[in-house]
């Protein structure tokens, strides 16, 4: 979620003087874009160099796309055009680097970063929709997270704004530490920490530790954190150890939390009435997001918002219409199929979350008599050496979910096929299971998808939507 003003974000001028860049200066950017299959009419698009990609070959696309200007470091073949405002620099990747810089300089409003092994993107999303009705906010899109996306989401970051939040990702040791050097915000929050990156980690201290990297920001700061981790102690000991933190908030069920959870009432169209305290004081909000685990992110959620200075009354009465993003949990409904896409991104913590939320929570759409409930996994990603027990540990889960049928996706399942109940097929691809798990389904039905982005489970969707649509024009 971005919100701008009318005016615009950039003028032609400011940015060829942050850059040092060569062009005319007479247009006026309302976004920033680095990919065109995104690109807005009205943003800047920068062409970056990269290992598998080079933006200076989308050029044309992002004029006619509707771009206001592009920054380039070779014109090359491009021919000047006085209606194609093109500015040149020796670096792009410098040049988004300089203006993200700016931006945060000239920005005076509250700045929250946020990372967690699980639940950054909910969190950040559920954020910016309860403070988007209470002042201009700006919030990293999707999962820009990284070396890139940090500076593309502050580049995008509207001076006039009051709130800016910004998600933070890693897979190495110091990366939290440059990204949040550059965001510098005032406000610091983990969602939870598990098991993940086993590529780039050889323990869980180690991701503990790489986690809060986020407290290394510029004091002063305020701290959020889960009291009820079991990391609990070693992630206060790391934000006291970088002496930036001066606050610290929790939120959990440990009755030392902040925002503690107090009691959870089932309510209409499945939402649940939950009872919080923000210390000591008692509210209360809806919230429809099936899941112990999302429960959690709501605290977080509570808790951001609090540190944020909102009004919290009226958090309180937008946190119902939060929904879940896609392909973390979001409902679809295709044919008559209940199609649960969780397919965005899988560690271990959030595969054992789903299933147990698939246990406890899903019912067939139609006919309750005949509505089947599936599951379709596809494996996880940088787990290292740890990858085989990780996929291991999830077979009580599945055992446990009480599904209809299970399909399996990735060689790290390969071993584990003869101790899943009611399996119904397994392929190394996406490609090679989703026709005999389109073929399988019917109205009613329902089936929950998840696993890494890279499985692309999600083309699970679109073969559903073709078959459909076959379907009604054979009738």
């Amino acid at each position: 979620m971005l919100n701008t003003l009318p005016h615009g974000l950039w003028t032609g001028s400011d940015v060829i003087t942050i850059i040092k860049g060569e062009g005319p200066a007479h247009w006026n950017a309302t976004g920033i874009s680095i990919d065109t299959r995104t690109l807005q009419p009205g943003d800047l698009f920068i062409a970056l160099r990269g290992p598998k990609m080079n933006g200076h070959d989308f050029i044309q696309d992002a004029w006619a796309l509707g771009a206001c200007a592009v920054i380039v470091d070779d014109l090359g073949s491009l021919v000047t055009d006085p209606n194609y405002p093109t500015v040149v620099v020796t670096d792009t990747h410098r040049a988004l680097t300089e203006l993200a810089v700016a931006a945060r300089s000239r920005f005076d409003g509250t700045v929250l970063a946020l990372t967690g092994s699980v639940g950054k993107t909910s969190v950040k999303e559920g954020l910016a929709h309860v403070l988007s009705n209470q002042g201009l906010t700006s919030a990293s899109r999707n999962s820009l997270n990284n070396h890139l996306g940090v500076p593309l989401s502050l580049a995008r970051l509207p001076k006039e704004a009051r709130f800016g939040i910004f998600e933070v990702g890693m897979n190495h040791s110091g990366e939290i530490t440059q990204l949040v050097a550059s965001i510098r915000p005032h406000i610091a929050l983990i969602t939870q920490v598990s098991y993940q990156h086993g590529e780039f980690f050889d323990t869980l201290d180690d991701i503990v530790l790489a986690k809060s990297e986020i407290f290394s920001a510029p004091a002063p700061l305020i701290g959020i954190i889960p009291r009820d981790s079991p990391h609990y102690e070693a992630l206060l000991r790391h934000g006291q150890m970088a002496r930036h933190v001066t606050q610290w908030i929790t939120f959990g069920e440990h009755p030392e939390s902040n925002i503690q959870w107090q009691s959870t009432e089932d309510g209409l169209m499945g939402q649940r009435r939950i009872h919080i305290t923000i210390n000591g004081t008692p509210w209360a909000y809806d919230w429809s997001l099936p899941g112990y685990h999302t429960l959690y992110n709501s605290l977080a959620i509570v808790a951001g918002a609090f540190a944020l200075g909102a009004d919290m009354e009226k958090v309180m009465q937008d946190m119902r219409s939060i929904s879940a993003c896609d392909g973390r949990g979001n409902v679809r409904i295709v044919g008559g199929i209940k199609v649960i896409d969780d397919s965005y991104n899988a560690a271990p913590a959030s595969m054992q979350a789903a299933l147990q939320t698939f246990l406890t929570s899903t019912e067939p759409l139609v006919h309750p008599s005949d509505g089947k409930r599936y599951v379709l996994l596809g494996q996880m990603r940088e787990l290292g050496q740890h990858s085989y027990a990780c996929h291991r540990d999830l077979v009580p889960f599945i055992q446990a979910c009480k599904a209809d049928g299970v399909w399996l996706c990735g060689q790290e399942f390969a071993p584990l096929l003869t101790e899943i109940p009611h399996f119904l097929g397994y392929a190394e691809h996406a490609c090679d299971i989703i026709p005999h798990v389109v073929k399988t389904l019917l109205p009613g039905d329902t089936i929950l998808i998840k696993g890494a982005n890279s499985m692309k489970l999600s083309a699970l969707i679109p073969a559903l939507e073709q078959r459909m649509s076959a379907l009604e024009q054979s009738v």
